[in-house]
C-alpha cells in the first residue's frame, strides 16, 4: 500500500472511532454525591478542554482573534493572534445538582498574551497603544449555575438541554499586565502607567478584565451546550463517556 493509502486509511479509522474518545477510563467514583460529582467533573477537565473529542472545541488554550471590546470609560481595545492557557487545570471546588439545578465553582490560574491596539480612556489616562500584551490572572473565582431540562431523540434517549446559565467571577489572586507600546512615542509615559496598572490591579482587573473572563467563559460554557446534545443523559451522570 501506498504512503497516501495508509494515510487515507488512518483518516477513515480516526474519523470513524477516534473522534468520540473516552473521557474516562474508569469511573472515578461510584456514589452520586456532590463529592463524586465534583470529581466526575475534575477527572473530565483534561479532556474537555482539549476539544475534538464530540465535536468540542480546544479551550487550552482557547484562541482570541479579531476580538474587540469597548470598555468602561470609552477604551476600545483589539486582540489579535491571542491565546489564553489554564482551564486544563482549573480545581473545581465544589459540584452539586438539585432537581433542574447544576450549581459548580472552580479556581484557575489563567495566562493570556498576543497582540493588543487600544484608544480612548481608562481610569485616568489616555491610550494609544499597539503591541504586545501578557497578562496573568492567579486564582480566579469563576461560579456557575445552570438551569437544565430534558429532550428524548427518536430512539427515546434522553438528553439534557441548557434553558439558562449565570456567570459570575472575582479576582482572588494577583493580576499582573505587561503591555509593550502602551503609549505610542513616550515609553516613559508609558512605562508609568504600566506601574499604575500593576500596583491597582483590582481596580484595572474590574474595569478591563471582565469581558474577557466572559468571552473564555461563553466558550466553556458553549463546549457544555456541545456535550449534553451528543451525550446521552445516563452516560453523563454515570461517566460513561
Amino acid at each position: 500500500m501506498t504512503k497516501i493509502g495508509i494515510f487515507l486509511v488512518l483518516l477513515q479509522y480516526y474519523l470513524r472511532f477516534g473522534v468520540n474518545g473516552k473521557f474516562f477510563h474508569t469511573r472515578p467514583c461510584e456514589a452520586k454525591s456532590p463529592g463524586c460529582l465534583a470529581k466526575h467533573i475534575q477527572a473530565a477537565m483534561p479532556a474537555f478542554t482539549r476539544g475534538y473529542d464530540y465535536g468540542l472545541n480546544p479551550l487550552d488554550p482557547y484562541p482570541m482573534n479579531n476580538f474587540e471590546v469597548l470598555l468602561a470609560g470609552g477604551l476600545l481595545m483589539r486582540i489579535n493572534e491571542g491565546q489564553a492557557r489554564g482551564l486544563r487545570k482549573c480545581t473545581v471546588d465544589f459540584a452539586r445538582m438539585v432537581d433542574d439545578t447544576l450549581e459548580t465553582q472552580f479556581h484557575c490560574n489563567i495566562s493570556f498574551r498576543g497582540k493588543y491596539k487600544s484608544t480612548g480612556h481608562l481610569l485616568m489616562f489616555s491610550f494609544n497603544g499597539d503591541g504586545d500584551a501578557k497578562v496573568k490572572c492567579m486564582n480566579l473565582k469563576i461560579h456557575n449555575i445552570m438551569k437544565l431540562g430534558t429532550r428524548e431523540d427518536p430512539s427515546g434517549r434522553k438528553f439534557f438541554v441548557m434553558k439558562n446559565s449565570t456567570t459570575t467571577h472575582s479576582y482572588e489572586g494577583r493580576v499582573s499586565y505587561s503591555l509593550t507600546n502602551l503609549l505610542k512615542g513616550n515609553p516613559l509615559a508609558g512605562k508609568a502607567v504600566l506601574q499604575f496598572m500593576n500596583d491597582n490591579w483590582r481596580i484595572v482587573a474590574e474595569e478591563f478584565g471582565d469581558p474577557f473572563v466572559q468571552y473564555g467563559v461563553s466558550m466553556f460554557i458553549a463546549n457544555v451546550e456541545r456535550l449534553f446534545d451528543v451525550v446521552p443523559q445516563d452516560r453523563l451522570v454515570n461517566a460513561d463517556f
